[in-house]
């Protein structure tokens, strides 16, 4: 089922009203409910529209058998507590089983996770557990590092915090484990 744009654009505005806010006189707040319901329904959650499975059919036609890493794909996630952005990168790898993926489609993969109401630890994870139960990965890794504006823009205020989140999938051995890291650019 599609989005209804119109009754997100509604809610917004309905939600700017209740802080009582200068709806009504402010010029630059014309239109805002329609561009925060699009900037959401179209960019911030895509991710919903996207299937991890079919990302992840198709082989490419190597079957190179060390540690596949790609690093710093950049993505924006939403906290699922203040829907308030996280803009960082991610940086996963696998060893393969019996197919590699494209470096496309875990670049796209990591759109599709993020792109989503999303806590960065469980990104990680998903994107890890993804890579050994679809793509059949002997193992895997995932470093999400993000700047989450919950933490920078509110509360703590905390400007320029990066938050970390390592997590591993499959038979993660501690070699596995330290050449990932390695590959990834992180060193003990």
């Amino acid at each position: 089922m599609p989005a209804d744009l119109d009754a997100a654009a509604e809610a917004i505005e309905a939600f700017l009203r209740a802080l009582d806010l200068p709806t009504e006189g402010d010029p630059e707040l014309v239109g805002t409910g329609m561009r925060v319901a699009k900037a959401f329904a179209e960019e911030l959650l895509s991710g919903y529209a996207m299937d991890p499975r079919e990302i992840l059919a198709s082989d490419t036609s190597t079957r190179a058998p060390g540690i596949v890493v790609l690093k710093h794909v950049e993505t924006t996630a939403v906290c699922p507590h203040h829907l308030l952005p996280a803009h960082g990168t991610v940086t996963l790898g696998y060893l393969p089983g019996d197919r590699v993926a494209g470096l496309g489609a875990l670049a796209r993969l990591v759109q599709c996770r993020a792109r989503r109401l999303v806590l960065q630890e469980d990104l990680g994870q998903t994107l890890a557990d993804d890579l050994v139960a679809l793509l059949g990965a002997k193992a895997a890794g995932c470093v999400v590092a993000l700047e989450p504006t919950c933490v920078t823009a509110r509360g703590a205020r905390a400007h320029g915090a990066e938050a970390r989140t390592l997590a591993f999938a499959g038979e993660a051995t501690d070699a596995f484990r330290t050449e990932f890291l390695a590959l990834a650019g992180f060193t003990a």
